[in-house]
């Protein structure tokens, strides 16, 4: 069962900084049905001018939440990140936060694969 209205996750995928939040906006009155609203927020890491931090802006090439990973990525919602946010409806509270979960985990699958292929073409890369 949980037990907050809010959820937070930290370094999904193993991606440092990364952090997604599950928030239960609201439910129908039991009458109605169980129909919920979950507001969900995917966070990168920015630096202090408020930009996307450099190691994860690919431009183009790479696309989270529909948006190229450029400095301007998301909004600057807090201090040292930038967010992108949607909404989700579902059935039941725990219904939405499994789909919602795997959904903004997939968002994050294209930054992985870049992280990664960068990752290795430095390592064979051939340095003096």
């Amino acid at each position: 069962m949980i037990e907050s209205n809010v959820q937070i996750f930290k370094g999904v995928l193993g991606i440092p900084g990364a952090m997604i939040e599950l928030i239960n906006a609201g439910c129908q009155a039991p009458c109605e049905g169980d129909r919920c609203q979950i507001d969900m927020r995917l966070s990168l890491p920015a630096n202090e001018k408020g930009d996307l931090i450099a190691e994860y802006q690919f431009g183009d090439a790479v696309k989270v939440c529909g948006l190229p990973l450029s400095a301007e990525w998301g909004k600057k919602m807090v201090q040292g990140l930038r967010t992108c946010q949607t909404i989700a409806l579902s059935d039941t509270w725990a219904e939405g936060f499994e789909g919602s979960l795997k959904q903004l985990a997939e968002e994050l699958r294209p930054l992985k694969a870049a992280l990664e292929a960068r990752k290795e073409k430095v390592k064979q890369a051939n340095w003096p």
